[in-house]
């Protein structure tokens, strides 16, 4: 964690005496009862060797207790000092696999109400649905769940942590099935399919990792997604599936991280750099006329499990919802999963709330920033240094921030935040909220022009975004 996160403020105030102080008193209290002290551990030449007079099991035990009552209001400082000022100058370090935390309430739709929906008339059903409801094993609560190969049955080593990379399998072969909807079935359990993408597109990420390490993040299936897609010698039994993935791109193909939040429901978040594109996919998926498909990619990685949500859009517009799952966890939880598939028409039905609460996440380092820039477009110096660091962190490198510092993490946020507003009417648009958010990324980017170099690769997307 960068010094930066640190400052004077974090001393004062009742939660520093509160964390510290308070329990190193009662710490030396409870020293003195059991007749204990700390200097006696070591002897007195400064060098920090045990004290020689300290060689009883006892004693040894009783000095022990010295170290971890006196180690509590250290972590408690530790934490105070860390967390106090989070919220005050735009984080860094953040691995791409952190979770916004609040984005777990901030996309909870669940309030909100969609319309019933119609049956379809037979002619308007689109023949991919009718392929798909002949595979449907299981259906409650109004869940559609297709059968798919079981991953403990893919032959592989880890095949116990591939559920994320069946999930995306299952993905690509949806893509391809709009076309050739027959072949659904067979597809979706071959084995050896299966066994061709992992060993190709999946193996060569995790080949340095321990078998039981092997789970899937949302970084490493958007690597898998690059490896398949620029791949110029694809297996044979892949070909196809790729050739579709190619027309349809990234269009189609969404990762989301879904939560369950007090209230016992199901949230949806988004999760890295990309998260906010996934989130405009979905916007233009709703806003678009059928026919179309969607794919979502959705997972927890601290519970480290992945499914397939393929949403499929009729002539007449009507939403349908097909779970897939290399797992047992579908059909154990039928009732979470209902609420998630009625969460997701929820989202689709209102598509300009959700879009307001994926920017409220992903461009929370955007508003962040814009508080530290004065009526004069000025910043102080030490927060200018954070925000601009050109120090490359290549854990936090995707890849259109080459070096993963702070400055390129900084510009392509600006990008993509305005591109995100120009795509979805936010420039135009008078609505309170919207207008704060936009004023917001004005300013920043006023700032940014002003610091940033010729050779900036964000250089010229940044000017485009002034001219406009």
């Amino acid at each position: 964690m960068n010094s930066t996160y640190i400052s004077n403020e974090s001393f004062n105030g009742s939660q520093f005496s509160f964390l510290f102080i308070e329990p190193y008193k009662e710490g030396i209290k409870n020293l003195d009862k059991i007749g204990a002290k700390p200097s006696q551990i070591f002897s007195r030449d400064g060098n920090l060797i045990p004290n020689p007079n300290f060689i009883s099991l006892s004693g040894r035990v009783k000095h022990g207790i010295v170290g971890f009552i006196l180690l509590i209001p250290i972590i408690n400082t530790i934490a105070i000092l860390i967390l106090a000022d989070l919220d005050k100058i735009p984080n860094k370090t953040l691995p791409l696999e952190e979770k916004n935390q609040h984005i777990s309430q901030a996309i909870d739709l669940s309030k909100l109400s969609i319309p019933i929906e119609e049956p379809s008339n037979s002619a308007d059903e689109l023949y991919f649905n009718t392929c798909l409801e002949k595979l449907i094993e299981t259906k409650v609560n109004g869940v559609k769940i297709i059968p798919t190969l079981k991953q403990e049955k893919d032959t592989t080593e880890s095949h116990k942590q591939n559920c994320g990379y069946h999930a995306l399998k299952n993905a690509f072969i949806a893509m391809y099935s709009v076309d050739h909807p027959d072949s659904f079935g067979p597809l979706f359990n071959d084995t050896e399919l299966f066994v061709s993408f992992f060993n190709k597109y999946c193996m060569p990420l995790l080949c340095d990792k321990p078998i039981n390490e092997r789970d899937a993040s949302t970084p490493m299936l958007r690597s898998v997604v690059e490896l398949f897609r620029n791949d110029n010698n694809p297996p044979a039994n892949l070909i196809e599936l790729q050739k579709a993935f190619k027309l349809a791109s990234d269009t189609c193909l969404s990762f989301f991280n879904v939560q369950v939040n007090a209230s016992g429901s199901p949230t949806i978040g988004l999760v890295d750099e990309k998260g906010l594109n996934d989130a405009q996919k979905i916007y233009d998926f709703a806003r678009n006329p059928g026919p179309s498909l969607m794919t979502m990619i959705c997972g927890n990685e601290n519970l480290g499990h992945w499914y397939t949500i393929i949403i499929s859009k009729g002539f007449d517009n009507k939403i349908t919802l097909y779970n897939c799952d290399s797992g047992s966890y579908l059909n154990q939880d039928i009732g979470q999963v209902a609420k998630l598939n009625h969460l997701i028409k929820v989202i689709l039905h209102h598509q300009q709330p959700f879009m307001m609460n994926a920017y409220e996440d992903r461009g929370v380092i955007i508003e962040r920033i814009a508080k530290h820039i004065n009526d004069k477009g000025v910043m102080k110096a030490d927060i200018q240094k954070t925000v601009l660091d050109t120090k490359p962190n290549y854990y936090l490198a995707i890849p259109d921030c080459t070096d993963g510092s702070a400055r390129q993490l900084f510009h392509f946020r600006l990008c993509q935040s305005y591109e995100m507003m120009k795509h979805c009417g936010w420039l135009k648009n008078k609505d309170t909220e919207v207008l704060k958010h936009v004023n917001n990324l004005q300013k920043v980017l006023k700032f940014a022009s002003i610091h940033i170099k010729k050779d900036d690769p964000f250089y010229s997307k940044l000017q485009k975004c002034l001219v406009t």
